[in-house]
């Protein structure tokens, strides 16, 4: 998992360590290293994903991207990412639970 400034910087190598076969984005933490959380779809966290998976897919690794947004999943396809985390449980449930409070408020 990638998901610091040093790990983006040291990607080319971690991607050729034997036994390494498929690569997890962590944009949140990322962001926080950043200096730009929670923004995960900040312009510095786009661009060191992007390094992330143009480096995966040089050295013939899976890249596991994790859309947040609407149209990160139609990005990452457009790039040639076919590995995708779907849901996060944290987030899924903490919207839900959001959700039926808000149901219990009204």
């Amino acid at each position: 998992m990638i998901e610091s400034a040093l790990g983006v910087e040291n990607v080319d190598a971690i991607v050729e360590v034997a036994g390494v076969d498929w690569v997890l984005e962590g944009a949140m933490d990322l962001a926080h290293d950043l200096g730009v959380a929670p923004d995960t779809g900040h312009d510095s966290v786009r661009q060191a994903l992007d390094k992330v998976a143009r480096a995966c897919q040089s050295a013939g690794r899976q890249f596991c991207a994790i859309p947040r947004a609407s149209g990160q999943y139609q990005r990452w396809r457009e790039q040639g990412v076919t590995s995708f985390l779907v849901g996060e449980d944290r987030g899924i449930l903490f919207r839900r639970l959001r959700e039926l409070r808000s149901s219990f408020e009204a």
